[in-house]
Parts: structure tokens; C-alpha cells; sequence
């Protein structure tokens, strides 16, 4: 597994998920170690030393970002990167491709 999707991550939150997505994603192969919180509530990357030879790519996809998925994003992912889409354009307003690969071209 490569890639690890959290899909709706806000509304998991909100229905109080967040320890159950804790221990998926620790079970994971490639995920770092989750990092722990000083006494003010800072992350420390437990082994920030450590170069993590198959890293897992976590995408996490929210209609809003509250400051519970900021804190999820920041445990789950090293420098992620948002991106945002405009209030006033919708998904029909973007061009959809699917690529459909046989084993003949995957590497």
C-alpha cells in the first residue's frame, strides 16, 4: 500500500474517529511514527533522524479544515500541502480523466 486516503476527514473527527484513524494508519507499512505532544500541545517527531525508505503517501480530502484536521494533517504527513479551491466553483467546473492501466504498463 502507497497511499493512504482519508476522505470526508473532517466529518470523521466530528463523529469522534480520530483514535480508530490513529490505529489504521499505524498499522500501515511506510507510515511514519506518529508524533507525540509536549506538555503544550507541540508535536515532537519522535525519531526526526530517521529517513523513512517507503514512505506513505496520506491525502486528506475535507470540505472544510477545521483545527482538528490541521492536527491530523500535521501527525500524519511530513511538509503537506493544501490546496484549495475556490468557494465559488464546483467539482462540474473542473475536467475529469481517468486513466484506466493493464499490468502490461505499471512498473
Amino acid at each position: 500500500m502507497r497511499t493512504f486516503i482519508l476522505d470526508e476527514a473532517d466529518e470523521m473527527l466530528n463523529q469522534g474517529l480520530r483514535h480508530q484513524l490513529e490505529d489504521i494508519y499505524r498499522q500501515l507499512p511506510g507510515a511514519r511514527p506518529l508524533a507525540e505532544r509536549d506538555d503544550l500541545g507541540n508535536d515532537i517527531d519522535p525519531h526526526p533522524w530517521i529517513s523513512y525508505q517507503k514512505q506513505l503517501q496520506v491525502i486528506l480530502v475535507s470540505a472544510t479544515l477545521p483545527q482538528s484536521c490541521l492536527g491530523l494533517m500535521h501527525q500524519f504527513m511530513h511538509d503537506p500541502i493544501r490546496i484549495f479551491v475556490p468557494r465559488y466553483r464546483d467539482a462540474r467546473s473542473f475536467s475529469h480523466e481517468i486513466l484506466l492501466l493493464t499490468k502490461l504498463y505499471l512498473i
